[in-house]
């Protein structure tokens, strides 16, 4: 039998019951409240943009919300947030937004690389969707999708069009998730 799990388990909480932390309470007067719709998940910084802003990924996973999903830019001199506005998506195509990364191609062009997490009836298909920046609004260009992309966290896109994805999980979700989770497993 396999003892590795109950190990992994009571290190973990060995380690927790050792590890109580105090923060120090400050009263830090820098500290801004950015207004953002339900579920912020991974935010960027946009230098490219006249006065600096963040683009951030908000995806609202209670029912009530359920249809708030969008990329809220917060501009950094004004301190105002604003939705961005989504165009040429294909028909059907639901926006539940992760993970997040702008970058500057190789033509010149702002390219917003995002984890998308789309639920179906049946399960949810995972992707990467690649939009174009334009001022306020985000052009679709391609839902990338790959059976490699199984539970994407995060995503890191490349000049030259490519990027990198983490998945934080081998299983799309059920049990099997629930014991990855519980047990830590890589």
């Amino acid at each position: 039998m396999d003892n590795k799990p109950y190990f992994t388990l009571f290190c973990s909480l060995l380690f927790l019951a050792a590890c109580k932390v105090h923060l120090p309470i400050t009263n830090n007067t820098d500290a801004v409240k950015i207004i953002t719709p339900a579920g912020p998940e991974d935010f960027v910084l946009d230098e490219y943009y006249q006065n600096k802003r963040l683009l951030i990924s908000c995806s609202a996973r209670r029912k009530e919300d359920a249809n708030s999903a969008e990329v809220t830019a917060y501009d950094l001199k004004t301190e105002k947030s604003y939705n961005l506005i989504r165009q040429n998506e294909p028909k059907d195509f639901l926006f539940r937004p992760h993970g997040i990364d702008l970058v500057n191609d190789n033509k010149g062009k702002l390219m917003l690389y995002v984890v998308n997490h789309q639920p179906t009836e049946k399960k949810t298909i995972n992707s990467v969707v690649q939009y174009e920046l334009r001022a306020d609004t985000l052009y679709f260009i391609n839902n990338h999708l790959s059976e490699l992309i199984v539970s994407p966290n995060d995503v890191t896109g490349l000049p030259d069009g490519s990027f990198y994805v983490t998945n934080d999980s081998k299983h799309i979700g059920g049990f099997g998730l629930l014991m990855e989770k519980l047990f830590r497993v890589r």
